[in-house]
């Protein structure tokens, strides 16, 4: 969904976000802790979108550079796995309530899930 370039005392990581091995990644560069997407002083960071869904291009434009990696990385498990709500609803969510930061969507996207999920039932309440 999102793409990340890290680069750390002369490595280079390039991940895919969501990833079940974020600390393992970072890890394998030197990285023991949690980082800003902006980066640091020693840690450069780029984030892009890593496919041609819109949402991932729509998050990318949205994240603030103190969102840290694993928020960043949670959200696009998030979306990926928020089904009910789907690309293009999450997507018109993030831009007409005009969110920016990675806390922002992930409730919204929260929000939007369990509303889905409500539908959901009573569709199937009804067709019962």
């Amino acid at each position: 969904m999102i793409g990340a370039i890290v680069d750390y005392d002369g490595n280079t990581l390039i991940m895919s976000l969501p990833t079940d091995e974020l600390a393992d990644h970072l890890g394998s560069i030197g990285i023991d802790n949690d980082i800003p997407i902006g980066g640091t002083d020693e840690i450069k960071v780029k984030i892009y979108p890593d496919n041609d869904i819109e949402t991932s291009q729509t998050v990318c434009e949205r994240l603030l550079p103190d969102d840290k990696i694993s928020c960043v990385n949670d959200l696009c498990e998030q979306i990926e796995s928020a089904w009910r709500v789907g690309y293009s609803e999450t997507d018109k969510a993030f831009c007409e309530r005009d969110l920016r930061g990675a806390e922002a969507m992930s409730e919204t996207l929260s929000e939007l899930d369990k509303q889905a999920q409500e539908e959901i039932q009573q569709e199937r309440g009804l067709s019962m």
